[in-house]
């Protein structure tokens, strides 16, 4: 049997993490064991074994980890790794890091086309609601790369695509995985160059579900790409911002390093995941052996 424990100060901060192998427990990152556990493993057995060896933290307390061995991960949803020693950053598969490029490619073409709508329109609460042709073209083109980027993060995933009218697909309802294991609503995001903007949050509304019933800027997408002539007013300035807001969360949500120097320049993050001790993927002993989870462990 093997599983993993965080050792977690009074603080809830992780101060070490304990391997558990058949029998035996040691410290998976510096020196520490291996103890002997009774049979069966147990958390009781791990602190015992532990403190009677004068290991462990005065007032820590032992939890056992969501991952079952070191290196597990999900594919395009960011989590910070613990590995005790320094900050580290998993290193991206091929298929990932050119989803990343593809991705931050865009973002430069749709913050430019952000960048020309304000050399006519200024930035600020009182023209949100201003409506024209090249803001309705930011706001389809910023939502389609939303889509495809979700679709992408369910695909890596295995998340199976459901078939209807005979067409296999995914679906609104299949979107509604995503704001929880990639924590959209906690993240909220400033337009450093543009600070009459204020601050977005454009998945605050969105904890599950379609994201047509709960985000009125994918709504008002959807209208307008269909029906220009009777929602073109709907394609307004204030909607295309949080759709391009909502495009740089969800790379930062999947990658979290800022895609382009554009990105650096224009945005920054205000608010992001409180990250917990479960929210960590841990680091491998071998740096190279990492192991991608579907979605039936999110």
């Amino acid at each position: 049997m093997t599983f993993l424990v965080y050792e977690l100060s009074a603080a809830g901060k992780i101060v070490a993490l304990w391997e558990v192998i058949g029998s035996e427990v040691r410290s998976a990152f510096g020196p520490g064991g291996p103890y002997a556990i009774p049979s069966p493993p147990s958390l009781v057995g791990v602190e015992t074994a532990v403190r009677n060896a004068g290991g462990g933290t005065a007032g820590s307390s032992f939890v056992r980890c969501k991952w079952s061995n070191r290196g597990e991960y999900f594919e395009r949803v960011y989590r910070p790794v613990f590995c005790a020693q320094y900050d580290f950053v998993r290193r991206l598969t091929p298929a990932e890091d050119l989803a990343r490029l593809q991705f931050s490619a865009q973002l430069e073409a749709l913050i430019e086309l952000l960048r020309t709508i304000f050399r006519t329109v200024e930035p600020t609460s009182s023209n949100f609601e201003c409506y024209g042709h090249e803001i309705r073209n930011l706001l389809i083109l910023a939502c389609t790369e939303a889509e495809s980027h979700w679709r992408g993060v369910l695909k890596a995933n295995s998340v199976p695509e459901p078939t209807r009218s005979g067409l296999t697909a995914y679906t609104g309802a299949c979107y509604g995985r995503l704001p929880r294991v990639l924590r959209l609503q906690e993240y909220a995001i400033r337009f450093k160059l543009f600070p009459a903007i204020g601050v977005r949050r454009p998945f605050a509304a969105w904890a599950d579900g379609n994201p047509s019933r709960a985000l009125t800027w994918y709504s008002a997408y959807h209208k307008v790409k269909h029906g220009r002539e009777t929602h073109f007013a709907d394609a307004t300035l204030g909607r295309a911002v949080d759709a391009l807001a909502g495009c740089v969360i969800l790379y930062v949500a999947s990658y979290s390093l800022w895609p382009t120097e554009s990105c650096r320049y224009v945005f920054e993050l205000t608010t992001h995941p409180d990250w917990c001790a479960d929210d960590y993927y841990v680091m491998p002993e071998n740096i190279a052996n990492w192991t991608s989870l579907d979605y039936t462990k999110w």
